[in-house]
């Protein structure tokens, strides 16, 4: 059951600075997103996208140590690594 004193969003707030909220600003417009609400979320789910992306490159290096993971049979079909 859902805690109905806990809200399904949360608030993220910072200050950036000038340049780089200049360089947001036109990344939003070629983009076409609209806000800076949305532009947050989008750049948040990067960045968790990217970490997850990182977590499972960790957990494979671990797994396979120094020896190179395998292709995949549709990779190796792919890049002609077969």
């Amino acid at each position: 059951m859902v805690n109905p004193d806990v809200s399904a969003s949360v608030s993220f707030q910072t200050r950036v600075p000038r340049d780089l909220a200049l360089e947001v600003t036109q990344a939003m417009l070629v983009l076409g997103i609209d806000g800076r609400s949305e532009a947050v979320r989008q750049g948040l789910r990067l960045l968790t996208k990217e970490a997850r992306h990182q977590a499972l490159q960790a957990e494979m290096e671990e797994f396979y140590g120094d020896t190179k993971a395998p292709l995949s049979p549709v990779t190796r079909l792919l890049t002609d690594a077969g």
